[in-house]
């Protein structure tokens, strides 16, 4: 730009409104679920059926398993039942609280013992309440089939997005 014969640079972060994305990467699919502070997390499956669903959250390299993750953040063994791929989660054991999932966590991603498991986990699951505002919360919900009207991201999302890429492993429907 040339302003009254200075030259002047505008740069604009190009901002995408939250909603989930799907892709492929090397053999990964993922969905991406990200909101208006720029972090997503990743609810994915291998092609080579190596690993059952799982999530990669901001900033950490190790695979959470997905089952574990829904009961670390709040939701009960009656709520996983009501999924469609309740089966799929292949949960090592039946009514695990949510403590116990939170300390099973906190050892997968090598915490210190000495930090409480929740509080830990809440820090490092800080994705849950990002912000989504009216036009994120449409897409989330057109994308996974929900009618929820939080403008967060809630363990409800998470868990769609859970039976959804199931979906897709199991060939029950496509993403584009």
């Amino acid at each position: 730009f040339i302003i009254d014969g200075n030259s002047y640079a505008f740069i604009h972060r190009i901002c995408k409104t939250p909603s989930p994305r799907y892709r492929i990467d090397e053999g990964t699919h993922q969905l991406l679920l990200g909101t208006y502070g720029y972090s997503s997390w990743k609810v994915c499956f291998r092609e080579d059926g190596e690993d059952g669903p799982f999530i990669l959250i901001p900033g950490r390299k190790e695979k959470l398993p997905a089952g574990l993750v829904l009961q670390a953040v709040g939701l009960s063994f009656e709520d996983l039942q009501g999924m469609r791929n309740f089966k799929e989660l292949h949960l090592e054991r039946d009514n695990v609280d949510k403590r116990a999932a939170c300390m099973e966590l906190c050892s997968i991603l090598q915490l210190p013992d000495e930090i409480d498991a929740e509080t830990a986990i809440k820090y490092k699951l800080d994705f849950l309440w990002g912000n989504l505002k009216p036009i994120g919360r449409r897409r989330y919900n057109e994308r996974l089939g929900l009618n929820l009207t939080e403008t967060y991201v809630t363990k409800f999302d998470i868990m769609a997005t859970v039976d959804l890429i199931i979906d897709v492993m199991l060939g029950a429907c496509q993403l584009e």
